[in-house]
């Protein structure tokens, strides 16, 4: 028996992606018709759109007006091994575990080294997370979503070698 939304395993990871792009594109919209990020907190807990759940809208608001959210909008760009960095930490300040305490040594380090903590781009060929975890795999660049390739980036192989 088939249920409605069964996928076929072949195209699991499309309808994944494109659910993704939908999903962010909602809260976008919903973002900028409900929210004013300078409105008192109690006049953001009343979304009039009937197909947001109540908790759901509290969550997303809480985010939306924390810290975090607030340096990422103001358009700070963040590198790959940064942003490494802040998703592996607790709220408390401590690494998640003794793994990613080791690689965020680690990133720190060659940064220090670099002396450019404040990178142009947040991925560069041979940037500090490149030497930390190892060379992308052909066609992938780790850490800044699902959408851009090397070649999107920073240009074919060929055209660097030129340079």
């Amino acid at each position: 028996m088939q249920r409605k939304f069964d996928v076929p395993i072949s195209l699991r990871d499309f309808v994944m992606k494109d659910l993704d792009q939908k999903w962010r594109s909602w809260k976008y919209d919903l973002r900028t018709k409900f929210f004013t990020p300078y409105q008192k907190a109690q006049q953001h807990f009343a979304c009039s759109d009937t197909r947001v759940v109540e908790d759901q809208w509290k969550n997303l608001v809480q985010m939306w007006s924390s810290e975090v959210f607030k340096f990422l909008k103001i358009g700070a760009t963040l590198d790959r091994g940064e942003l490494f960095i802040r998703t592996r930490m607790k709220k408390v300040g401590g690494p998640v575990n003794e793994e990613s305490a080791a690689m965020i040594d680690k990133i720190r380090d060659i940064k220090l080294m670099q002396q450019s903590s404040i990178s142009s781009s947040i991925a560069s060929v041979g940037d500090a997370y490149e030497q930390v975890m190892g060379r992308d795999r052909t066609g992938k660049v780790h850490g800044i979503g699902t959408s851009p390739t090397p070649k999107s980036l920073w240009g074919s192989r060929s055209e660097q070698k030129l340079r």
